[in-house]
């Protein structure tokens, strides 16, 4: 394994590159397989199954020929530190930019993590990537892989704004709940927790146990993105209850609130009912006052709520939980 502690102080405030992991993770939702090491190996490195990925983003344009141009200061070309991150899976550069006399004449593939849209370097520019490897003297183990080695060129500018806009349509795409602001909400506690993982320092002689601080899984994924469907298990539930008419409605507007207003106490949910047997034989009205008689006694993080907002909070945490399993 490389030292990666100088490339997770780097990663501060680099929107692009943050974006770039939650653009796999969003893509990569609906498989319990996928993780990603944050700055792990190279930049991050993608895993499912039996696939992996080792990738390198770059906020730049670029060309085959400065993909292979050696770095004064890395004293490596952007290609060869790609391909030198490990010995097995593909190798993929994500990039802003790509010469477009590049790549028309690069072959466009399927990739196990991005679906479609990738690119693989024609016989041409291979011969030309190893004839230049060659002679910079690059190891020949490196040069074995560069049939291995993708690109994939952004769809987002390296603009957040641009980027949450793209990334938004993304998440509708995988039947993630947009509604109520919690597609920012979500983008927003994915990019701190990338950027925590990411400036994580991995210490000599606890390499497995920091690596593993540094993964984020498919689970971690699941506590931050709401599926579309458990929007309709809250309906379903509370059609299920005997509130009156507009008692629902009370509770429906409660709901629209939730992750603007009440963002705290809504996440503060999984910590208290994280064990909690939801399974209980009860009709939907005995289990949301049962659950309710414990947000009543914690003040100190429901005392604000009122009592539609706890129900609504209740109902919206079984739906996301039912929408999970």
């Amino acid at each position: 394994m490389s030292d990666n502690n100088g490339g997770a102080i780097a990663i501060k405030g680099f929107d692009f590159q943050a974006m770039t992991v939650v653009f796999f993770a969003v893509k990569n939702i609906n498989d319990d397989n996928f993780n990603v090491y944050i700055e792990s190996e190279e930049d991050f490195t993608l895993n499912k199954a039996e696939d992996k990925a080792y990738v390198q983003v770059k906020s730049m344009a670029l060309s085959v020929k400065k993909l292979t141009k050696i770095s004064k200061k890395a004293k490596k070309s952007i290609l060869e530190k790609n391909l030198e991150a490990g010995n097995e899976g593909e190798y993929l550069i994500y990039l802003k930019e790509m010469a477009k006399q590049d790549l028309n004449q690069m072959e466009r593939v399927d990739d196990s993590f991005i679906k479609d849209d990738a690119y693989v370097f024609s016989d041409s520019q291979r011969l030309e990537i190893i004839s230049q490897f060659k002679k910079d003297k690059v190891d020949k183990s490196i040069v074995e892989r560069v049939q291995k080695s993708r690109v994939f060129v952004s769809k987002f500018l390296d603009n957040l704004n641009d980027a949450r806009i793209y990334m938004i349509g993304l998440m509708n795409d995988n039947q993630i709940d947009i509604t109520d602001n919690r597609a920012n909400l979500a983008l927003n506690e994915l990019f701190i927790l990338i950027h925590e993982k990411a400036e994580y320092i991995v210490k000599k002689g606890h390499e497995r146990r920091d690596y593993e601080k540094k993964k984020l899984t498919s689970k971690d994924l699941g506590h931050i993105f709401t599926k579309t469907k458990s929007r309709d298990y809250f309906k379903d539930f509370l059609e299920d209850t005997n509130y009156s008419f507009l008692q629902k409605e009370k509770i429906k507007r409660a709901r629209e609130v939730l992750f603007t207003e009440y963002y705290s106490a809504r996440k503060n949910m999984d910590k208290v009912f994280s064990s909690y047997d939801l399974d209980d034989d009860c009709t939907s009205n005995e289990l949301i006052e049962k659950m309710k008689s414990k947000l009543d006694n914690d003040e100190s993080n429901y005392g604000d709520c009122e009592r539609f907002v706890k129900i609504a909070l209740i109902i919206d945490y079984i739906s996301e939980r039912a929408a999970n399993l």
